[in-house]
């Protein structure tokens, strides 16, 4: 999806993105940082006190 094509989705789309929608919920289990070994600095890792 192209950046205009996201802001239009966005804004009209009550619904947040597929990609938030997944990463959002497994970057809140504990199950999905041990089973992929997920460390602090990786690209999925959120910080328990912003998450």
């Amino acid at each position: 999806m192209d950046d205009l094509s996201a802001a239009f989705t966005a804004g009209a789309d009550e619904h947040a993105p597929d990609k938030v929608r997944v990463n959002a919920v497994l970057s809140c289990t504990d199950l999905f940082y041990k089973t992929y070994k997920i460390r602090e600095g990786d690209g999925m890792y959120v910080s328990p006190k912003t998450g």
